[in-house]
């Protein structure tokens, strides 16, 4: 997540991100900036929130063990790119 949220502070030209690992708190008062970081990444937190762990086995299998790249910087521009130019999630809200 700490390399995600550089990433996207990268990205989006902007600093202050702080990762916060754990439930919010019922008293949980968020600034204006932060409603609208929470309302943009609320379709992503399932993902993001998941504490399954999961083998490889039939990957290995399926790709003679081939491992996928590391997340850099330039892999994260492109998903993002290729999610805009889709308007990937729009269609959840229609």
């Amino acid at each position: 997540m700490e390399e995600i949220a550089l990433y996207t502070q990268r990205l989006l030209k902007m600093s202050g991100i702080e990762i916060i690992i754990g439930s919010p708190g019922d008293n949980e008062i968020r600034n204006p900036a932060e409603e609208l970081f929470h309302y943009f990444i609320k379709v992503y937190l399932p993902y993001t929130s998941d504490r399954r762990i999961f083998t490889r086995e039939n990957t290995y299998r399926a790709t003679g063990g081939i491992l996928p790249p590391d997340l850099s910087y330039e892999i994260f521009e492109k998903c993002i790119a290729f999610a805009e130019s889709v308007d990937w999630g729009k269609k959840l809200f229609n």
